[in-house]
């Protein structure tokens, strides 16, 4: 009962309530699937080429076009092996809640912009403030201790334009995958909740 209290008030009340957004900046976009939200944000521009960090060619359709990127972070129990609610195990569901499995970043492409909706929000930001929030991201990938490239996990997709790498952290009932977003929002100092579980109060105060 307290957790989601703390849930309720929290993802209502707002941080850099003085953001303005900067339409000379870069556009990014916060989607939700109703469960999870991602980042979506251009693959190049003159502040990162997302080619460095991680590959098209490691996705199934190795889609050399695609002109954005969408970045997710969670638990890797939940990313793969729970495609669907209804392919929930009780053994993943405790992992995840008592922080007890590894994390993920689910990465994939798109031909372009994606569709504005109660789901998707559009906000421009500054190009400081999108180095930063390329910083975070980048800094959400385990990488190899030798290379220090991401750590692409085999065979895991949910369709031909995603992959599946390795990440830092913990996943838990405090520090979930909207979390993971709204933290990235606080960072850059982007208008976001205190604290949010939930992808509504993710995209609360996105315009």
């Amino acid at each position: 009962m307290i957790y989601f209290l703390m849930a309720l008030i929290l993802g209502h009340a707002p941080m850099h309530k003085n953001f303005k957004e900067d339409s000379t900046g870069v556009e990014i976009f916060i989607k939700s699937n109703g469960v999870h939200t991602d980042f979506v944000v251009p693959r190049q521009n003159e502040i990162c080429n997302w080619d460095s960090v991680v590959s098209v060619n490691e996705t199934i359709a190795k889609d050399s076009n695609a002109k954005y990127v969408a970045f997710g972070w969670g638990d890797k129990g939940f990313f793969i092996d729970t495609p669907e609610w209804k392919d929930l195990k009780f053994s993943v569901a405790f992992k995840a809640v008592f922080a007890l499995s590894t994390t993920a970043m689910h990465v994939s492409y798109r031909s372009g912009k994606p569709l504005l909706n109660d789901d998707c929000k559009s906000v421009f930001i500054s190009k400081e403030q999108y180095k930063t929030l390329v910083s975070y991201i980048n800094n959400s990938f385990q990488k190899d201790s030798l290379t220090q490239k991401t750590i692409l996990i085999p065979k895991a997709h949910y369709h031909n334009y995603d992959a599946f790498y390795e990440a830092k952290g913990k996943y838990s009932l405090f520090k979930t995958c909207n979390e993971w977003t709204r933290k990235g929002m606080s960072t850059s100092g982007i208008k976001c909740p205190m604290w949010s579980v939930l992808p509504k109060s993710v995209l609360r105060y996105v315009e």
